[in-house]
């Protein structure tokens, strides 16, 4: 009797502890499921949003260049850099940073329609929106060896950058006070000498391509996207539902 008794009792602390291994599995399983699915959620949210903010930057680049052609001025647009690129022939003669009249021209034109278009894309009237974080003027030069009055490709192509700029800024002075949703001025300036070319050849083409003003347009997200916790919220209620049936 006791023996049977003392079995009985065996066998119901097997079926408690084999209930609560399987209450865990389940609770695992269930814990699994809805981090994968709250993670699928924000991945697919983050996508859109990366999207927003690349459109949005392809559509100021083309407007940019639809503007300056209009007024007779010759730019390329790379879309998947982000950057609007003046050709030496633009901007500057060979081996010179000084804008004569005519690359003068090019460059005020370059800051009326710069004008017209930022503030739109700019601070807060952009609210939650992608906007621009930043436009960097960036001069670019060949890899030839340079002479005097610079020391190197480097100064060169500062000096290069820095008139662009200086230019810019007197002719619209707006374009100096604008400034991003965290409070920082959006234009800036640096020089790369030839250190990033777009063309490897040594050949007359290819230092013509590489001595170059690049734009480039740096983005901000979406600053508010879709409520992300409601949405992972109701993803969860349904799993839930699904898996009480």
């Amino acid at each position: 009797m006791k023996a049977r008794r003392r079995s009985s009792h065996v066998q119901g602390g097997e079926d408690s502890y084999l209930a609560s291994v399987s209450d865990l599995m389940s609770g695992l399983t269930f814990l699994f499921i809805i981090t994968l699915t709250i993670l699928a959620v924000r991945v697919g949210q983050a996508r859109k949003e990366l999207m927003s903010t690349k459109e949005t930057r392809d559509s100021i680049l083309v407007v940019l260049q639809t503007e300056l052609e209009r007024r007779g001025v010759e730019v390329a647009i790379d879309t998947d850099a982000g950057v609007l690129r003046l050709p030496e022939k633009v901007v500057f003669p060979t081996g010179s940073a000084t804008l004569e009249a005519r690359e003068r021209e090019n460059v005020l034109k370059l800051a009326g329609v710069m004008a017209d278009v930022l503030p739109g894309y700019v601070g807060e009237r952009r609210g939650g929106l992608p906007q621009v974080e930043s436009v960097l003027i960036e001069g670019h030069t060949d890899s030839r060896s340079i002479h005097w009055p610079f020391k190197d490709n480097l100064e060169l192509s500062t000096a290069r950058a820095r008139e662009v700029f200086l230019t810019l800024t007197a002719s619209h002075a707006l374009l100096d006070s604008l400034r991003n949703r965290d409070g920082i001025r959006v234009l800036g300036m640096s020089g790369y000498g030839d250190r990033r070319g777009i063309d490897s050849l040594q050949s007359e083409s290819a230092w013509q391509k590489n001595r170059r003003i690049d734009l480039r347009f740096i983005m901000m997200p979406p600053q508010e996207l879709p409520d992300s916790s409601r949405s992972s919220r109701a993803v969860v209620e349904r799993v839930k539902a699904g898996m009480s049936r």
